[in-house]
């Protein structure tokens, strides 16, 4: 019975293990059943790529391909999701993934400014940032210290650029990628590209314009490509080093990079090939390995105190740039405060930059104008309203302008303004200057000596027109004295009628010549024929000229027109005739002046392109080289009773209507001073002399 009782017990706890494996059996085929149903949907994911990295990552014939895609492919397939590529520049990814439109980005480099905006990998490949430059520059840049000067073709926002940045003196040409940073520098836009080494390499070897390009530094910074995510999306991140962690085990993350980089694989096999046989061959190459080691160190050693003592020289020239910029800057700012000339800076826009304390005293300028339009100021209105397109477009600079205005403290002054283009680096206008400065008592003085310089040809003016008004007089005077004799001649009253008017007219215009000289004018510009500004001014020297037994001739072209103030250029026409006059009258003591016998003048005037010009050429003494170079700097003279004065104030005459003045001399030989003008548009089509 004991037996029973015992089999019966083992067979209930049976039967319980039983029932409960079947209720377990039928648990699970429902949730089989359950599961069945309902098939879990695997998670799809967003990725951003740079199309533009072979043989990193790519786009070809429309679809996502590269290294890196490769990995990505792989770590979605073990980790059981799916992924849509988006080819986008780094700029518009990084935008992309604040706002949340895509959840992550493929291939980009790690740096701690942008681990405070998204999450990263660990990386998939690390690569290093090289140098690159065109055939010409080779052996001249070989680092970084040897950039200044240089055009730096680089991708933007990247690593290497904010590095870079640092370095005073580096001109860059940005790209959005680095495809379009190294076509920069094959096409010479560039002198160096700084990127992947890796990139560049591929791109040299694929492209046929950069046959000419080497690298000459494999290693500026470390570069670690990884895949970022969302910010705090520790999740997708998990999973993305899940999935490189196992196919790193299981052998296809070896595969795939050794059939992108064979190069590289075959380089690793050959460093592990030779391994192997030091390890075969035993301790005696064991120590000469040792001691391979020991020289590779001290070889090692040496390039670290190379590197170390490029770093320390970068940073002495750092130093110096820095104290010198600090330098330049102070100097500079205290040139603008205590300068008694305005300088005033605009933008494109017409707005103002800055006015220094000068400038706002000469424009009345009562409180902060900085980012307003000029047009608010009146004089800056006044002296840009013409002007300010032209300076920025055509790069033109006005100088010489003058005006007059009523200052704030109640006296009237003249301003002096100049305006200039201010240019970049690329010299590219990307603004304006305008300088002013109080020239009123320059303006009088200029003035005084002006009408000195001409009360000295004045005297030699009036003696020779003395002796050409003399032979016409005396003419008169001798028809006069014979009229009670020979009024009834007819022939005696044909000559006094025909020969006496023209006498007085010859008289007339030599005495309205010498007024028009002799009375102060103010500066108006007009139409003016050249020729006949010449032929009045050759009217009040005629005498003089054949007095001295000296040969005048004209070369005058009547087609000629120029924008100027004809007094001015009376005036300068004048004194340049008076100093061939002079410059012969001491060239004749000496022996062998002159083209011939009668030394002389020849004045011409004619077009070239769209250019009036006018040259006065004499047979005189001529100047040295010592004396051409200031012959036209104020008060310099080699005349005895001379002012220095004459040519300097031409010169200012011609500039001031707009022209130039231009002097050849050759000692014993004679003078050519020539005057260059633009010449007037005549607008109407018809004749506007008058």
């Amino acid at each position: 019975m004991k037996l029973k009782k015992n089999s019966l017990r083992g067979g209930s706890a049976t039967i319980f293990f039983m029932a409960i494996i079947l209720l377990i059996m039928i648990s699970s085929s429902f949730v089989t059943a359950e599961v069945e149903a309902e098939p879990e949907e695997e998670p799809r994911f967003i990725f951003a790529f740079d199309p533009h990295l072979p043989p990193i990552q790519y786009m070809e014939d429309g679809t996502a391909a590269g290294y890196s895609v490769e990995i990505m492919d792989r770590v979605a397939e073990v980790e059981g999701f799916e992924i849509e590529y988006l080819p986008m520049t780094l700029s518009e990814s990084k935008s992309a993934l604040e706002r949340e439109e895509i959840d992550g980005i493929l291939g980009i480099n790690y740096s701690s400014d942008r681990a405070e905006d998204m999450e990263f990998s660990e990386s998939f490949l690390n690569s290093s940032v090289a140098m690159f430059v065109a055939g010409e520059h080779t052996g001249k840049i070989e680092n970084i210290v040897d950039l200044s000067g240089y055009t730096v073709a680089i991708q933007e926002d990247t690593v290497e650029y904010s590095f870079l940045n640092s370095f005073r003196g580096i001109q860059f040409n940005v790209a959005s990628n680095q495809t379009y940073a190294l076509e920069l520098l094959a096409l010479g836009r560039g002198d160096v590209f700084i990127g992947d080494r890796v990139v560049g390499q591929y791109l040299i070897n694929d492209s046929e314009r950069a046959h000419n390009i080497d690298m000459v530094t494999g290693y500026l910074l470390p570069s670690e490509y990884t895949i970022a995510a969302q910010k705090d999306d520790y999740p997708l991140i998990g999973r993305i080093n899940q999935g490189l962690q196992t196919i790193r085990n299981d052998g296809s993350y070896s595969e795939i990079y050794n059939r992108w980089f064979e190069e590289d694989r075959l380089l690793l096999q050959r460093r592990f090939d030779l391994v192997m046989r030091v390890l075969t061959i035993g301790g005696f190459l064991i120590l000469v390995v040792f001691i391979g080691g020991l020289l590779w160190n001290k070889q090692l050693k040496k390039q670290v105190d190379r590197k170390t003592l490029d770093l320390q020289k970068t940073n002495r020239k750092l130093e110096k740039q820095i104290n010198k910029t600090k330098n330049s800057n102070l100097l500079r700012d205290q040139i603008l405060e205590n300068t008694p000339r305005g300088v005033i800076m605009l933008n494109t826009e017409g707005k103002i930059l800055s006015v220094n304390p000068a400038g706002e005293e000469l424009a009345n300028m009562k409180g902060d104008y900085t980012g307003t339009l000029y047009r608010n100021v009146p004089l800056f209105e006044d002296l840009l309203k013409d002007r300010f397109k032209e300076v920025l477009e055509e790069k033109r600079v006005y100088t010489g302008i003058e005006k007059d205005l009523k200052h704030h403290r109640g006296k009237w002054m003249t301003v002096g303004a100049s305006t200039y283009p201010l240019l970049n680096f690329e010299n590219r206008a990307i603004g304006l200057i305008l300088t002013l400065e109080d020239i009123t008592k320059e303006k009088k003085l200029r003035a005084q000596l002006f009408e000195k310089e001409k009360a000295r040809a004045l005297n030699r003016i009036v003696a020779g027109i003395a002796h050409e008004i003399r032979n016409p007089v005396t003419s008169i005077k001798t028809f006069v004295e014979l009229i009670p004799g020979k009024i009834e001649n007819p022939r005696f009253r044909k000559e006094i009628v025909n020969y006496v008017p023209k006498e007085l007219d010859r008289v007339n215009r030599l005495i309205e010549n010498l007024i028009d000289y002799a009375k102060p004018k103010s500066i108006h510009q007009t139409l003016v024929y050249p020729h006949e500004v010449i032929q009045s001014c050759i009217v009040l020297y005629e005498g003089i000229i054949r007095k001295k037994n000296f040969n005048i001739g004209m070369d005058l072209e009547e087609n000629v027109s120029l924008y100027v103030d004809p007094n001015q250029l009376k005036q300068v026409m004048i004194n340049l005739i008076l100093n061939g006059i002079e410059a012969m009258e001491e060239g004749s003591e000496e022996q062998g002046i002159g083209k011939g016998d009668k030394p002389g003048i020849l004045i011409r005037s004619y077009g070239k392109e769209n250019k009036g010009i006018i040259e006065v050429l004499d047979e005189g003494i001529g100047m040295t080289a010592e004396a051409l170079e200031v012959a036209c700097d104020p008060f310099y003279t080699t005349k005895e009773k001379g002012t220095g004065l004459g040519l300097a104030l031409s010169k200012q005459y011609i500039e001031e209507n707009g022209g130039e003045m231009i002097i050849e001399s050759i000692y014993q030989k004679g003078t050519t001073i020539s005057l260059i003008f633009d010449q007037a548009v005549d607008i109407d089509g018809g004749d506007q002399r008058g």
